[in-house]
């Protein structure tokens, strides 16, 4: 619940405390809005929640709320949160996706209490990324786009990369990659930083993983691994042994050439003890059995509550091999199989310790995710 005080600029025919339980009562943004528009005092009061969180899909609704962020400079403090998701833009659009750019370029200029910023689905111009600077910024999502020119594609991908070192109160990072370039990156400018979501191509993804002390991993490369790029990623992974707690690659595929075994996803859990959640990589060219799941469970750490497999799997008996997974693992509370072979018996799903035989919807998850510290955005 919100504190509602009297503060300078703010007086009404009735008690602030009064003011604040009416706007308590409204839920919906539009509806605060209509509100905020009868009084100085209930504007006053409301802004606060108006201004909060900048986010929509839609270009209208956020072109309209930037510029009225942007005319009253009482705003600039309110903003924590800017969340701007577009589809990638095309030749058709250019100009309106330029309009946008200049438009957030405008708003990250002016906000100086920003915690947490999106920008999604289009092409980030790197004059924004040169110009702004937000020193309390704690979440950040963006991408670096492939240009038509390797040029630009480089240098949009230095200046994202200056951005984000630049910003060492950075705790999540969502970083999409959309080039194959090498990767710059020296990851001692981000000494606070907890949770990593790199999705993109995987020449070098280990970079954001060397000497880190990471407690919550997803990567979803778009090609395949080879051996050197196992190896590296795998061993940056296990010097977290004494933080990492939520690990998914589920999304990552190994290729012919990775040289991954089920023996060394077994060899590699062992490094890390604390972990809560484990999901594996695909492995298409050598499908894991029944043996290698079970042991990798038994390897993997005690405090183990979900474990994840997106892949085929080469194990006739889909219903046996829940049940032995549960046996593997005392700790183990849910298994996501969340692509097997075609099962009408048993098909993909989420199943609980309690009841191995029956998958339940995703959606029973989310306190667990919750407790995690794993977001809506990560899933």
């Amino acid at each position: 619940m919100a504190e509602f005080t009297q503060r300078p600029g703010i007086s009404g025919m009735f008690p602030v405390e009064l003011y604040g339980a009416i706007i308590e009562q409204v839920t919906q943004k539009s509806d605060l809005c209509s509100l905020a528009r009868t009084s100085s005092t209930f504007q006053l009061l409301a802004e606060p929640f108006i201004y909060h969180s900048l986010s929509s899909k839609s270009y209208p609704k956020f072109l309209k709320a930037a510029k009225s962020t942007i005319s009253c400079p009482r705003r600039h403090r309110l903003v924590k949160d800017i969340n701007l998701t577009l589809p990638t833009p095309t030749p058709t659009h250019a100009f309106r996706h330029s309009s946008i750019a200049r438009l957030v370029e405008r708003l990250l200029m002016v906000v100086s209490q920003l915690k947490s910023l999106g920008l999604r689905g289009f092409h980030v111009p790197r004059w924004i990324l040169k110009r702004c600077n937000h020193p309390i910024l704690e979440y950040l999502d963006i991408g670096i786009m492939q240009h038509a020119s390797a040029s630009v594609t480089a240098r949009n991908q230095k200046d994202t990369l200056q951005y984000i070192q630049r910003h060492t109160s950075i705790v999540k990072l969502m970083l999409y990659v959309g080039t194959s370039l090498p990767i710059p990156w020296d990851g001692s400018h981000l000494p606070h930083l907890e949770t990593l979501y790199y999705a993109g191509y995987a020449r070098d993804p280990h970079v954001f993983l060397k000497d880190r002390h990471l407690k919550i991993v997803f990567m979803e490369l778009f090609d395949s691994l080879d051996s050197r790029m196992v190896n590296e990623t795998l061993s940056s992974l296990s010097s977290m042994g004494s933080t990492l707690q939520v690990l998914d690659l589920s999304n990552s595929y190994l290729g012919p050439r990775s040289g991954y075994t089920g023996q060394v996803m077994q060899r590699f859990v062992e490094a890390l003890p604390l972990l809560r959640y484990l999901a594996l990589p695909s492995n298409e060219s050598d499908p894991y059995d029944e043996e290698d799941l079970t042991h990798i469970l038994q390897k993997s750490s005690r405090n183990l509550i979900i474990f994840r497999l997106e892949s085929d799997c080469l194990v006739p008996d889909i219903p046996g091999l829940i049940f032995k997974l549960f046996a593997a693992r005392e700790s183990l509370r849910w298994i996501m199989l969340t692509a097997v072979l075609d099962v009408e018996s048993m098909p993909y799903g989420v199943y609980s310790k309690e009841n191995p035989s029956i998958a339940v919807d995703e959606s029973e998850l989310w306190n667990t995710w919750w407790d995690l510290g794993i977001s809506g955005w990560m899933m």
